[in-house]
This record gives structure tokens, sequence and C-alpha cells, in this order.
């Protein structure tokens, strides 16, 4: 299927109204599919791109990070208080301190839990 590379549609016929008309890939194949248009051969100087006629197999969304997947500096106090913003957030996706609470004391505070969480883990209980 060729798109116009300066519109990014792709021209077609409407078997219902006879017109013609440009429409997005995606929705020319769904067109195409329940026979309501027909591809319009393009003119040779208008520049195109060419695309798949069948959409691409969706992306497998990535699993979620196993435990211990995300690695602790074991200076992470001394790291930019950003940084560690943004390492707490990776830890606990759901992020969000109490009010009242600064950023940087419940980054801090999710990070010393996860560290704590680890060190439990790999101590064996007696």
């Amino acid at each position: 299927m060729k798109v116009v590379k300066k519109t990014g549609l792709v021209p077609v016929l409407s078997l219902q109204t006879g017109g013609i008309f440009g429409v997005p890939p995606e929705k020319a194949r769904e067109l195409l599919r329940a026979k309501q248009a027909e591809l319009v051969p393009i003119p040779e100087d208008i520049e195109t791109l060419d695309v798949p006629n069948a959409p691409a197999a969706p992306k497998q969304k990535q699993a979620a990070p196993v435990e211990h997947d995300i690695a602790i500096p074991d200076n992470w106090e001394e790291m930019h208080f950003l940084q560690q913003i943004k390492l707490a957030k990776t830890l606990r996706p759901e992020y969000a301190p109490a009010e009242g609470m600064k950023p940087l004391e419940y980054a801090q505070a999710v990070i010393r839990e996860e560290v704590q969480r680890r060190a439990a883990a790999e101590t064996p209980s007696e």
C-alpha cells in the first residue's frame, strides 16, 4: 500500500459515494477489508512511502521488573535528590508522597524500605 509522503494518507475511492479522499493507513486497511473502498493509483510525480498491507504485530508489553531487577547503588544516599526521586519512582510505580511530606523524604523512605526488604529476604530465617 502506498502512502503520500507529504500527508501520510492513503488515497482511496469510496464505493458508497464515489468520492476520492485520503485516509490514514489503518483506516484504509479497514475500508479495504470491508470492501467499502478501493485504492487509487498515485501519480508518479508525487512522493510516496510503502507501508505493509497488514498491520504490524502488536508489540508485546514488557514484563514488570522482577524482584531485584532494579539496582540500588550502595551510595544511593549520596546521589542527587532528583536521582533519588527517580529511583524511588522506579521501585514504587505508585509513588505518591503523603500530604505535607517532601518528595525527597518520601523517596528516601521508599529506598530505605526496599533496601531493608531485600536485606531481610537474603538473610535466612532461623
